[in-house]
């Protein structure tokens, strides 16, 4: 996992409260403009959606083992760079379950990578 994952799972139990929220997002060092836009309830749904991830839905994978398994299609933007977890290799990476979740929020892929939070 990623830096940035592993940050987050450290401040998930600040989640509950705006202030620790505040708190949280100082500590990730969130975007400003992203996060106005995306929001901060949203920000905080997104964090507690990654904090639920269990397993495999917490792998990331190079696009050729993804495509081993399903044929969608992802943005660009919720790729980040690092290990697959599948082959081992070194490379451009997804997370199926943040992606989807993203893409079924319909939040701005840009906006999310921009946003600073885990992909």
């Amino acid at each position: 996992m990623g830096k940035t994952f592993q940050a987050c799972e450290v401040l998930f139990k600040y989640i509950e409260s705006k202030a620790e929220k505040e708190v949280l997002f100082m500590k990730i060092d969130l975007n400003e403009k992203a996060k106005k836009q995306i929001g901060i309830e949203t920000i905080a749904e997104i964090i507690k959606e990654i904090q639920g991830l269990t397993g495999n839905q917490r792998n990331n994978v190079c696009d050729e083992c993804h495509r081993k398994e399903c044929n969608t299609e992802y943005s660009i933007y919720l790729y980040d760079t690092g290990i697959c977890d599948s082959c081992e290799k070194m490379g451009d990476l997804v997370n199926v379950s943040i992606a989807n979740y993203v893409k079924d929020k319909g939040i701005n892929e840009i906006l999310y990578w921009e946003s600073g939070l885990p992909r």
